[in-house]
């Protein structure tokens, strides 16, 4: 079973200024595609050469589909699309394409995922002051 670290951090609420505890999952390191690439190496019979050539293609795929307004069911993983940024306008005939913002990409894992990814699958273990571990921000 994996495990995940955190540790307990104060809060403090902007409106009331009651501090509450909240957990802080600590990172163990950042994950890059060739860590990916090796993983899947070991873990299959295919080819280095052939899964990377496999990222580049979904890579580009992905890009092309979502700049074209399509939302991606990427299985099993979950679900890839864009939304939009802007400021409002008074009248539906004074929008203009300047008022947007932002494009974002947005991610949603799929059911199957999630059923992966839950409380029960993983132990959790809080890491105290006598025994640090890096924050979310930082890598081993």
């Amino acid at each position: 079973m994996a495990t995940i670290k955190f540790k307990v951090v104060p809060r403090k609420n902007p409106l009331n200024k009651i501090v509450k505890y909240y957990p802080q999952k600590l990172t163990y390191s950042n994950i890059g595609p060739n860590d990916v690439v090796d993983y899947a190496v070991q873990n299959s019979n295919i080819e280095r050469s052939v899964i990377e050539q496999a990222m580049i293609g979904l890579e580009e795929a992905i890009n092309n589909f979502l700049l074209n307004g399509h939302n991606i069911q990427f299985w099993p993983l979950g679900s890839f699309f864009t939304t939009i940024t802007s400021r409002g306008a008074s009248d539906p005939k004074e929008f203009k394409p300047s008022l947007i913002r932002k494009l974002r990409i947005n991610f949603t894992p799929s059911p199957q995922l999630k059923k992966k990814c839950t409380r029960n699958m993983v132990n959790l273990e809080m890491v105290t002051e006598k025994n640090p571990v890096t924050d979310e921000n930082e890598s081993l």
